[in-house]
């Protein structure tokens, strides 16, 4: 028997899945490693290695945490909602109803652009926010919150 998630478990009888489920991580692997790869070569090359391996370690504790920070979340946009669920043992669901929806940013900076990931925050009657970190293609789902 299949193990539903949360998203599945909050859909109802009318609601259909338009886009969502874990965040992507393969752009930002990449974007990490090569980010680790810039600083750490310099300073091997000058042969400091002390500095290399405090780098290595602290980048490799980073990269844990927003792993597990990821795998924890799941987020979807359905034909009637925009849903985030956040947490491994402790579950926060946020939820906004589309038609409530009165604005939808998307921030993405210049590694963002380049590897086409970023931020979605959509913001809803009453000042209640949504907000989607780590998005693969923000501007997609940006459009599917929109429509």
């Amino acid at each position: 028997m299949k193990k539903m998630n949360y998203v599945e478990k909050s859909l109802n009888g009318k609601a259909e899945l338009v886009t969502g489920g874990h965040f992507e991580q393969t752009k930002m692997q990449y974007a990490a490693w090569a980010a680790l790869a810039i600083v750490a070569m310099p300073l091997a090359i000058a042969h400091s290695w002390e500095a290399t391996g405090i780098l290595t370690v602290t980048s490799a504790v980073h990269y844990a945490r927003v792993f597990l920070e990821r795998y924890s979340t799941e987020h979807a946009v359905t034909t009637a909602r925009l849903i985030k669920k956040t947490g491994l043992v402790a579950r926060k669901g946020e939820e906004l109803r589309l038609c409530e929806v009165q604005s939808v940013q998307v921030h993405q900076g210049i590694i963002g652009r380049l590897l086409d990931y970023g931020d979605v925050i959509a913001t809803g009657t009453g000042g209640q926010t949504v907000a989607l970190h780590g998005v693969v293609d923000p501007m997609m789902v940006k459009r599917k919150v929109e429509a």
